[in-house]
Order: C-alpha cells, then structure tokens, then sequence
C-alpha cells in the first residue's frame, strides 16, 4: 500500500492568493531590475537584446539567424519585449518575465502530479522550489538572474510530471514524451537531447515497459519518434535544419562563441583534478546518488509509488547528464537542475516518512484506548 504524503493544510483563498500573486509580484521586481543596467556586458541581457533587435528588423530565428540557446526563446521573449517598449529595457524584462514563468509553471505542474496534492497546494511547493534554488544560485537563478536557464531547463520538469501521470495508451504517452522532448530542444538545445537520453533509460531500467523486449522495443519507438518529429518539426518550421547543425558548429568552437573573461573553458583533463569547480560537482554527483539510493530503498518498501520513483530516477538521470556540459564550458548554474532534483527527492522522501509516522503513531494510540 503507497502511502500518501501529508500536506501542510491552510484555507485555500490564502494559498490561492499566493499562488496568483507571486507572479503578479514578480512582474513588478522584473520591471524594477530592468529599469538599470548594471551587469557584465558580455553575458545574457545582450543574448537576448540582439536576436529581438534583428526580429524588429524583420528577421526571424531560425530562418534568417540562429540562436544558440533555443530557436524559440527569442520568440517566446518577444512579446514582452515589443508590449513594454523594446530596447534593452524590453530585452531584461522580458528575459525574466519568460525565465520566471517557464520554471514556476514547470514545478506546479510537477508538483501537482509527484506530490498528489490538490491545486490550492500547488503554491507552497512551487514557491519553496524556487526559493531554495536561489539558495545555491543567487545570481544565475530563476528570480534574479537575465540568462536562458530557467526557460531552457523547463523541459525537464515537464516529463518528469507527464512520467508521474502518462497517458494510459502506451504509443500516445511515448509520443507525448517525445513532443516535450523536441519542444525542449526548441527551448533549451541540449537540454532536450538531455531530456532524451534520461527517459531511453528510465524505460529501459524501470518497470514502465513490462518484460526486457518490450522495454527495448518502446525505448526504440520513443527514439525514433524523437529524432524524426524534431527533424520534421524543424524542416517545417522554418524550412530547413540548419539551426540543428548550428548547435555542432558552436558545439566545435566554444571559445570563440563564449571566449571572455571570466568564462572558464577545460583545456586538459589534469584540469578536472586541480579546479575548485570539479570538487564541487564531485561532491554534489556524490550526494545525488546518496539520495538516489534512499529513494530506490524507499520504493522497495512502498513508501513511494512506481511513477513517483520514475520521476525521481528521471530527474536525478536528466541532472547528471547535464553536468557534461562542463567538460566545454565550466559554468556552475550547469549544477542547477541536478540540485533542484535532489531537492524534489527530499521533499517526497520527507513527507512521504512524515505521513507513515503520524500513521503508526495514530495507530499505535487506537491500539492502546481499546
């Protein structure tokens, strides 16, 4: 029997009201830190301000420019940008506009379905998911922070919701899967190939497919359907792939793309033993499977259900694979989906042992007034 996790009760007008207010109040911060500009000039603001400059020009990305991070973030970006004016006022804006809204909703959708919580819930985990990101990442984090990450990263925590509740048809729910997939590749470059990789796994090494052939058949299906439907989708998007091949061009020639002070770059392997930055990914690689293990004897014992395991393991999978990013470019906001994995995996482990103890202890006092 799968125990259910308990929630902290409140009246739901209270958390409604949080839930809608924080982006409302977002708006306003956003608004106020776009205002000035005080940041390095090398780094995301001018990302976004020169592919919104070349879309005023009647460009498009995709099809006239490419744009490393996403094709679709310029277009998800420009909206807010043309509604308050343009400029690079209406370039940080919209950055965090976007950056905020991708991640909020990424983690009410994931928390609505992991935690099997009702909605007037959904505020309390998505804010304290956010707020403890910005523990680690204060400046290249969702709520301050004028990057892409957060938009690119939201793919994740998409499938990672859609693994917790799939459709039941098979076929449809491998499809899906694969939508979000090349959607994140649209959003966030190697973050989708990320996302895809972790669930050929999850499939392959979890009971979501029932029996070792059926599990490399729907591995094979969700691969191929993955690969064909990003070329299809990109082919007819914008009438050709080279925003696919510009992801290996820039892939070949990091320096050159990033190459200003204080971007770091691996020049040799006997770097990995003598940066301060690879002892920090070591020990958080080493803290993630940590967890991970308590989560796979949690399952076994039936504290935490088959999809929620799923999601976890997908997640912690997505996380790792994430930080290869840094055998090019060494940056440490490349940690942030494994961090915010681990920090889901604690909240499940923590609330689903608080819910078994108050129903032993429960237990345990009926047994005595009898």
């Amino acid at each position: 029997m799968i125990i259910k996790p308990v929630f902290i009760k409140g009246p739901r007008f209270f958390l409604w009201s949080i839930m809608f207010a924080l982006p409302l109040l977002y708006v306003v911060l956003a608004y106020l830190q776009a205002s000035y500009f005080d940041g390095y000039p090398y780094d995301g603001p001018f990302q976004h301000l020169y592919p919104l400059r070349e879309m005023d020009k009647g460009f498009f990305p995709g099809i006239d420019f490419n744009f490393f991070h996403g094709t679709a973030i310029p277009y998800l970006n420009y909206i807010a940008y043309k509604l308050v004016g343009g400029g690079i006022f209406g370039a940080l804006f919209s950055a965090k506009l976007t950056q905020f809204l991708s991640v909020y909703i990424g983690l009410m959708f994931l928390c609505s379905r992991l935690f099997s919580i009702n909605s007037w819930h959904l505020a309390f985990f998505a804010i304290f998911g956010i707020i403890a990101s910005e523990t680690y990442f204060i400046g290249l984090a969702p709520l301050w922070d004028v990057s892409s990450f957060g938009i690119r990263t939201v793919a994740g925590l998409l499938v990672a919701g859609i693994l917790v509740s799939p459709p039941r048809n098979q076929f449809i729910a491998l499809a899906l899967l694969a939508a979000v997939c090349v959607l994140g590749v649209l959003m966030g470059t190697e973050q989708g190939f990320y996302c895809a990789g972790a669930i050929v796994l999850v499939i392959l090494l979890t009971n979501y497919c029932h029996g070792m052939w059926h599990r490399i058949v729907c591995a094979a299906l969700f691969s191929v359907g993955f690969a064909l439907g990003l070329l299809a989708f990109v082919y007819l998007a914008f009438g050709s792939i080279d925003s696919l091949l510009f992801i290996k061009n820039v892939a070949d020639d990091q320096v050159w793309y990033y190459g200003a002070p204080p971007v770091l770059f691996l020049r040799s392997l006997s770097e990995i033993y003598s940066n301060s930055h690879y002892h920090f990914l070591l020990k958080i690689v080493v803290f993630s499977i940590a967890v991970l293990v308590i989560v796979l004897t949690s399952h076994k014992k039936g504290v935490i259900s088959d999809a929620q395991y799923r999601a976890v393991l997908f997640l912690m999978l997505w996380g790792w694979m994430g930080l290869t990013s840094n055998f090019s470019m060494v940056a440490y906001h490349y940690s942030e989906p494994l961090l915010r994995s681990i920090l889901i995996a604690i909240i499940l482990l923590t609330l689903s042992y608080i819910e078994i103890n108050k129903t032993f202890i429960t237990r345990f006092f009926q047994r005595g007034s009898m």
